[in-house]
């Protein structure tokens, strides 16, 4: 028997592969932010080499799930996004306060903010910045 929103997952990951990873809106809210980290899992995957396929086979194969790889993209991000635009829901255990993995948008996430999470998470490389955006910061 077939999952109901089987199609639409695959007509959203189709969606999600087909747009530039590179770009995203100017400012994002949690559902923005969810898309985005779903299209870097999706992007990710399909470029990966065999190897490196075999390799994530071996060590983690739940990786291979798009919304499972999403997750971890998504816990390294949010590492990194400074607190001005996240909050999260805590637990305390013994005597360390941890995060739960439950978050909020408290402010929209400029699209800068974003791309330098994805650069301190070394999820994407030291870029130079365009000469457009070094011409606005003058």
């Amino acid at each position: 028997m077939r999952c109901r929103g089987a199609p639409k997952r695959k007509e959203l990951h189709a969606t999600l592969l087909a747009e530039n990873l590179g770009e995203m809106p100017d400012t994002l809210d949690i559902v923005a932010f969810e898309r985005l980290v779903l299209k870097y899992a999706l992007h990710f995957m399909r470029d990966v080499s065999p190897e490196q396929r075999d390799i994530v086979l071996r060590v983690n194969p739940a990786f291979l799930i798009p919304e499972e790889f999403a997750m971890s993209v998504k816990d390294l991000l949010l590492q990194e996004i400074p607190r001005r635009y996240v909050a999260f829901t805590e637990v305390q255990v013994h005597d360390r306060v941890l995060p739960r993995g439950e978050y909020r948008v408290v402010e929209n996430i400029p699209a800068r903010v974003i791309h330098a999470a994805l650069r301190k998470a070394k999820l994407i490389k030291q870029t130079k910045p365009s000469r457009r955006a070094q011409r606005m910061q003058h």
